[in-house]
């Protein structure tokens, strides 16, 4: 792989401002696609859905946003960053308008499906921003304000959400996204520097075949995506069916359920920033070997992940929501940690094409995990089949990122 660093601009100090920026996007761009999750029960009881129906229309964004990223990261290796985010923002709002309109499941479901294509181009293209404007030394606290805004769309975004099915009925939640789709598009159009790439950037890009070659994983990419895999399998997982796991186990309604999902995500966000953000930069800083340090965290948050087990056999509120905490403060530290890793292993104009890869391979898994949670749920009546389903996807995330990435139990020549 081409190792020729593409020279925008780094930030040696900290203005946090673009960061702030990526952050926003994490965040509207999650709400866009969690706000079925949190109005799914009223949503299946109008439309008539089993619990595996309801699995397979949570999934439909998860299918064209994976295949869509090739042609994606292609699109962003030519374009930059700031253009594709911004085209996408706008055709998220749209999509949010068209699910608020419809009456029918294959609707919903072509909804969801064009929510996939317009997303797909959102993290490949934040991650090269951030790999190609972000020192080392400041890349895990810059990687963790973009994911922390995908974990805040839980804290403060389901909630309000969940107000506004109280109020107005889950039709004006899809209305409440699509707007701040568009108001975050126009933001960025102002904040976010112009970044096409240079003439000759253009010229060494122009041959299709060496960007789709910058997209076959080599063995450190391969680690990686096997264990970003495994995340980004059980992070769907409870995304998606967290509001509905608590509803069911604690027997309370979809508003109240959803009040509750904020709780395990505002504790994830304070082990991410304290863990991805600093804990593992101030190790980097000390001389510690950068990708090894990651490494650990990976596997031990993947580890943690799985108190989804406990959750799933408690009724009980608190011993429920400490499970669910715990679960989401490993996905939540794992999902900077792992980013961050892509910028170590590869360098170069290829980074977009790069990270769709990694985001590929993800994605094609994690939209398995809201099928598989509502066939077992419609099977059992429970979710201790899919928890013990998810722990099985943590024992491969973690030989993804142990074995298969060189340097923690296995010599690391070059990467």
């Amino acid at each position: 792989m081409d190792a020729t660093v593409t020279k925008a601009p780094t930030i040696s100090g900290p203005p946090w401002i673009l960061a702030g920026l990526f952050g926003m996007g994490g965040f509207v761009g999650y709400l866009d696609r969690v706000n079925l999750s949190v109005v799914a029960t009223p949503v299946a009881t109008d439309l008539h859905l089993s619990n595996s129906q309801l699995g397979f229309v949570l999934s439909a964004f998860l299918w064209t946003y994976a295949i869509a990223q090739i042609p994606a990261g292609l699109l962003i290796d030519r374009l930059g960053s700031r253009l594709p985010i911004i085209i996408s923002a706008v055709i998220w709002a749209a999509t949010s308008f068209m699910s608020a309109t419809i009456g029918s499941v294959s609707a919903l479901c072509l909804a969801r499906l064009l929510l996939g294509v317009s997303e797909a181009p959102i993290y490949p293209a934040l991650w090269r921003a951030l790999a190609q404007r972000f020192e080392p030394a400041y890349r895990g606290r810059a990687t963790s304000c973009l994911d922390i805004g995908s974990k805040l769309s839980f804290v403060f975004g389901v909630p309000i959400l969940a107000g506004v099915l109280n109020y107005s009925g889950w039709r004006a939640c899809f209305v409440v996204t699509a707007a701040l789709s568009l108001m975050y598009a126009a933001l960025f159009a102002w904040i976010y520097p112009r970044d096409r790439p240079t003439e000759a950037e253009r010229k060494a890009l122009s041959r299709l075949s060496a960007s789709l070659r910058a997209m076959i994983p080599t063995r450190p990419i391969l680690g990686i995506s096997i264990g970003f895999a495994a995340y980004t399998f059980i992070f769907y997982l409870l995304s998606t069916w967290m509001p509905r796991l608590i509803e069911l186990q604690l027997g309370i309604g979809s508003a109240h359920a959803s009040l509750y999902t904020g709780i395990p995500w505002l504790v994830a966000v304070v082990g991410e920033i304290l863990i991805a953000g600093i804990l593992i930069d101030r190790l980097v800083a000390r001389g510690f070997d950068p990708i090894r340090v990651r490494q650990v965290v990976l596997c031990v948050c993947l580890l943690c992940s799985l108190a989804l087990i406990g959750a799933a056999n408690t009724h009980s509120t608190l011993p429920l929501l400490i499970c669910l905490a715990i679960s989401a403060t490993g996905l939540a530290t794992s999902a900077p940690t792992a980013v961050a890793l892509i910028g170590f292993v590869t360098t170069g104009r290829d980074l977009g094409a790069v990270g769709a890869s990694v985001n590929l391979i993800a994605n094609l898994s994690g939209a398995f995990a809201p099928i598989m949670a509502g066939l077992l749920l419609d099977r059992s009546g429970s979710f201790e089949g899919v928890a013990f389903g998810a722990a099985a996807v943590v024992v491969v995330g973690i030989v993804g990122y142990a074995f298969v990435l060189p340097g923690l139990f296995t010599r690391r020549t070059h990467i």
